[in-house]
């Protein structure tokens, strides 16, 4: 195995890119005598293989899965084999024990490769069955009353047990919106920490350059619950801006400047005025308007100073994507592709589908008023009327040609689950995308800002997120939620994925809330997507009743 060294604060590590190699009789060096001959290793029941190659010195050995003797003696001196060890292995941890080589004292007398597991079908438990039932009658319920579309995908134990779709098809993509930044972003900083090529204590001017500390203009914002960081200081704040504060939301970013629109005035948070917007990059929706909205976030003052406060932003997103795409050199949706989509196998996930061989047809529409917020806003090259096939948020749509770090992905529930799934496993088959230590570190609180928050995953620790992810997570789950009506929910303690999509905007703004965003769907039960994980892992400690399903039922419906 190739190990570099590995850095506490910086993440800068990096692991064999196969699950695990190993050689026996000494795998690990400064180990005692009983960890030298075992090894542990991730799967799950009815998965998993092993590839052997025994030494031309070997004369025989030992071999154990989780405590079962494997016949070896069919194993002959310099041979090379596959196991299928599917009847041995269950679910989560499980061990490989080499024993007794012969002759002893010979150095890698048997090398072992493990690969990770991947997603199997599957089928859901009698309990499972029940919950998923009482899912499927909530939005049953609320399509009949004009709820739009949803799907559904569940992985539990690495096998698919359940996937489905409400007026709509399983094949359909929706636009995730926010639950883009764990996918494209996290995903693509997590594989290069765990390769060494990035390391998250960078300055973001060592990576885009000064201008981005050097080119910040003075702006009198509104936000009065922060204190206003003075001009003189902002080169010098900025400058120290590093990749883990964008992942954290503490970089001092505004939340996100209407670049694109030219009636929009930054300072007093105003719309449809007459002074040209300070920070406009333009609506072009190309690479030109693209590089643009980049000098504009380079112009972008900070509203406070890094590191006193934390505050969501998608401008935070926007430059980590732009930073990926510095360090790997390709666009962002090409290096996810190469990256994960197609080693994957996942042909339901991209950025900008109507460009990628799908149509619009193959595609949750999404606003009903384009981006006017129910006729209320205009600005030069506003979308009226339903988006479909483009993603609705504005930001990636005008500025960023649909490709941004903060939305843009689509997919359909059962890909995104799949991808998602890597976050249990760190890798499929043969390819290790992330290491644990990244993981682990990734989904640990922060203190900044209190538990609920990893480097940019949502956590459940203090019933933050329990719209999104119930009151029955455990500590250690996590995910994201998305503006159009998305959830991703994944619960380690349960080897456990769900990919809850809906389109709950594609419905009328509620009149006198347009600029509030407040949509009709996003009142229905469908569309607070909490009510799925809830469900199921109300499921996991015994089957829900028709008794019981029928008072939870008559419980929403008095809400």
């Amino acid at each position: 195995m190739k190990k570099w060294v590995c850095s506490a604060l910086g993440l800068v590590l990096v692991l064999a890119v196969y699950a695990a190699d190993y050689r026996f009789p000494n795998w690990i060096h400064n180990a005692n005598e009983s960890a030298n001959n075992t090894v542990a290793f991730r799967c799950f029941h009815s998965q998993g293989k092993i590839e052997i190659a025994v030494s031309a010195e070997c004369e025989g050995f030992s071999l154990f899965i989780n405590n079962h003797e494997i016949k070896t003696k069919r194993f002959v001196s310099g041979g090379k084999y596959t196991l299928d060890i599917s009847k041995y292995t269950v679910d989560g941890i499980n061990s490989l024990q080499v024993l007794n080589v012969v002759p002893a004292g010979i150095e890698d007398a048997v090398k072992i490769h493990i690969p990770y597991p991947t997603v199997i079908a599957g089928k859901a438990s009698k309990s499972e069955e029940s919950a998923f039932a009482l899912i499927d009658r909530i939005i049953r319920a609320d399509i009949e009353a004009g709820f739009p579309s949803a799907q559904l995908a569940v992985i539990k134990n690495g096998a698919l047990i359940y996937e489905n779709a409400w007026n709509t098809t399983t094949e359909t993509l929706f636009d995730l919106a926010s639950v883009t930044k764990m996918f494209s972003v996290n995903y693509a900083l997590q594989y290069l920490a765990s390769r060494g090529e990035i390391a998250l204590d960078t300055r973001v001017v060592d990576i885009l350059g000064a201008e981005f500390a050097s080119e910040s203009i003075d702006l009198d914002y509104p936000f009065e619950a922060f204190e206003k960081v003075p001009f003189e200081k902002q080169q010098e704040l900025k400058q120290s801006i590093t990749v883990r504060d964008l992942l954290c939301h503490r970089a001092g970013m505004h939340p996100g400047p209407n670049y694109y629109s030219d009636r929009y005035d930054v300072e007093t948070q105003t719309f449809d005025n007459d002074e040209p917007n300070k920070l406009y990059s333009g609506y072009g929706a190309d690479e030109t308007t693209r590089e643009e909205t980049l000098r504009q976030i380079f112009r972008t003052p900070l509203l406070y100073a890094p590191r006193t406060a934390s505050l969501y932003s998608d401008v935070d997103y926007m430059l980590l994507g732009f930073i990926i795409e510095k360090i790997t050199g390709k666009r962002l949706d090409v290096f996810l592709k190469e990256t994960f989509f197609e080693p994957l196998g996942l042909h339901h996930i991209t950025y900008n589908p109507l460009e990628h061989g799908f149509e619009k047809s193959d595609c949750a529409p999404t606003d009903l008023s384009g981006n006017t917020n129910g006729g209320v806003l205009t600005f030069t090259g506003v979308r009226e009327g339903v988006i479909q096939g483009e993603v609705h948020d504005a930001k990636a749509f005008y500025c960023m040609g649909g490709v941004s770090g903060h939305a843009g992905l689509f997919s359909n529930a059962t890909d995104l689950a799949i991808l998602a799934s890597v976050m249990l496993t760190g890798g499929w088959g043969d390819t290790m995308f992330f290491s644990q230590n990244v993981i682990d570190a990734f989904c640990a609180p922060q203190d900044y800002i209190g538990a609920d928050y990893g480097l940019g995953w949502w956590r459940n620790a203090e019933a933050e997120w329990s719209r999104h992810f119930g009151t029955l997570a455990s500590s250690r789950a996590i995910g994201h939620q998305g503006f159009t009506g998305t959830l991703v929910f994944i619960e380690p303690e349960q080897n456990l994925v769900i990919v809850y999509l809906t389109n709950k905007i594609n419905t009328p703004l509620i009149k006198g809330k347009e600029l509030q965003n407040q949509y009709e769907g996003g009142e229905m039960q469908a569309g607070i997507v909490g009510f799925v994980p809830q469900i199921v892992l109300l499921s996991e400690v015994g089957a829900l009743g028709k008794t019981q399903q029928r008072a939870f039922l008559q419980s929403i419906q008095k809400k």
